[in-house]
């Protein structure tokens, strides 16, 4: 990748009015890695000098986005809305297609209409001389993209104008390459891969957030949420922005609990920015969530292939910043959140509510607390295991979730040699007569997709 400074030197210099250039310039790179808010950015920065300059300076760029345009009427009419927002306005919408007519009477695209005088639609409503003219998403045009490409050349070849050109190259689709190459070769004399800084894109992002306390965590952890972007290998800024706002609408239903515990939010912040991101690759599907535990693991409660283990193992060794023994809120939780987008306000704010970090050990579930037995003092492990084999004997544990948790704990314990059910016990033999017993005592919480896999 090309340092942005490098970028922006670049085009000071394309851009500078006394260079005189016959190509455009492209900046290129994958979905989601920044170029659109990098150019964007640049051309505030520029308009921003211009008018320290001069502060009767008009803004010096057009933008506008290909994504689905199917003609260069619908290009040319995002060119006259900016440059004539009034006229574009809802209120005067009965001019129909007057500012389709009028750009491309000037740029010569063939759609005239009415009876408006030529000269008349090009000296007083469109004046594109010495604008610089940026077309984004280009790979993402609904008409052939040569045919844009070649409505993009005229105003390079024919007006004279500066063009940048937004582009993801590896998106052109495959039976249009060779057109995409001939036209390229024409228009474009300099393609630039880009990908914008992550540290000033966090920054925007971060300012972004709604919710006080979540915006203070992300500011809090930017260097671990930034090696856990780094780490995932996917450097895509839409998917980091997308579950940073995650984040904050789930910290906005959490109550004051959670927003009061740093420790709880910074955990569960970073288990979300990694786990989101994986989950937007498709690198995670919804029902992998519920095996992310490291004490799920050795319950094989599905019929997963080893491969299929071992892929969620290797998205685990990535991340160096993620608690994956407790992220907060239940795993599975999580899973259907970013599956559905719809979150179960009452069930998250009763598992926080419960969570060592956000209620103390004394107001901890036995079970939440040995999740971490490692870190446990002596005596808190010993009333929490004790606990343990008190909820299990009165069926206290009910929820599907809970009762996976549960095991797996067991399971770690007796593998460590800490037979808690008796060292005659078969493990996976009681946990299916505790299910059972409570199927016949109907106190068992309807959660199947947990074991659906």
């Amino acid at each position: 990748m090309t340092h942005i400074e490098d970028v922006e030197g670049y085009l000071d210099y394309y851009l500078d009015p006394q260079n005189v250039f016959d190509f455009g310039v492209m900046l290129d790179g994958p979905w989601g890695a920044g170029k659109t808010h990098f150019v964007k950015s640049y051309l505030e920065k520029l308009q921003k000098r211009g008018r320290q300059a001069d502060p009767l300076n008009e803004k010096p760029f057009l933008y506008v986005s290909l994504y689905g345009a199917s003609t260069v009427g619908q290009i040319s009419e995002q060119f006259f809305a900016q440059m004539h927002p009034i006229l574009s306005s809802g209120a005067v919408r009965m001019l129909g297609s007057l500012a389709v007519a009028a750009v491309n009477a000037y740029t010569g695209a063939g759609v005239g209409g009415g009876d408006s005088p030529r000269d008349t639609i090009r000296d007083g409503l469109v004046k594109l001389e010495g604008k610089i003219l940026v077309f984004d998403d280009l790979e993402r045009c609904s008409m052939p993209i040569a045919e844009a490409m070649g409505f993009i050349n005229a105003f390079v070849e024919h007006e004279g104008l500066k063009v940048i050109v937004v582009a993801n190259q590896e998106e052109i689709p495959k039976p249009q390459l060779e057109d995409y190459q001939r036209k390229k070769e024409k228009l474009i004399g300099k393609t630039i891969r880009i990908a914008s800084d992550p540290r000033a894109v966090f920054d925007v992002f971060a300012a972004n957030l709604q919710i006080q306390a979540a915006k203070t965590c992300v500011l809090e952890n930017k260097e671990k949420v930034l090696r856990t972007f780094e780490e995932s290998g996917k450097q895509n800024f839409r998917s980091l922005r997308s579950v940073l706002v995650d984040f904050d609408r789930i910290v906005s239903l959490l109550g004051e609990e959670l927003q009061g515990s740093d420790a709880a939010l910074s955990r569960l912040l970073l288990y979300i920015v990694a786990t989101g991101i994986e989950f937007k690759a498709d690198a995670l599907r919804r029902n992998d969530f519920a095996r992310l535990s490291p004490t799920y693991f050795k319950l094989r409660i599905s019929d997963a292939e080893d491969g299929d283990e071992k892929r969620l193992e290797e998205i685990q060794e990535k991340y160096h910043e993620v608690d994956w023994s407790d992220p907060v809120i239940l795993p599975e939780i999580l899973g259907d959140f970013f599956g559905s987008g719809i979150l179960d306000g009452d069930e998250v704010r009763k598992h926080v509510a419960e969570h060592p970090l956000v209620a103390g050990p004394k107001q901890t579930p036995a079970w939440r607390q040995l999740w971490a037995w490692y870190d446990l003092p002596r005596a808190q492990y010993e009333s929490a295991r004790s606990k343990l084999i008190e909820n299990l004997a009165t069926h206290d544990l009910n929820h599907p979730g809970i009762i996976l948790h549960a095991a797996g704990i067991v399971i770690e314990f007796a593998e460590n040699g800490d037979h808690i059910l008796g060292s005659r016990v078969s493990i996976p033999g009681f946990f299916k007569k505790y299910l059972k017993e409570l199927l016949i005592e109907k106190t068992l919480v309807p959660a199947i997709e947990i074991f659906d896999f």
